[in-house]
């Protein structure tokens, strides 16, 4: 975990030194996510609904 907030402290504040965002890049189910993406959109899913479905699946523990 301690890796993921190196960025920070090498190149400051930044919306990409976010742990978060490394972490996000590197999970395991980030094509799982992707294709489910990726499908609701071809469904006709608009942004907001992409975003709270990327949401849930990333963020509430009870999603994993």
């Amino acid at each position: 975990m301690a890796l993921f907030g190196l960025p920070r402290a090498a190149f400051g504040i930044a919306w990409w030194t976010d742990a978060r965002v490394g972490f996000a890049v590197v999970s395991p189910g980030n094509q799982t996510i992707a294709l489910a993406v990726r499908l609701l959109r071809q469904a006709g899913a608009g942004d907001p609904a992409l975003i709270r479905a990327v949401q849930s699946a990333t963020v509430l523990p009870i999603a994993r």
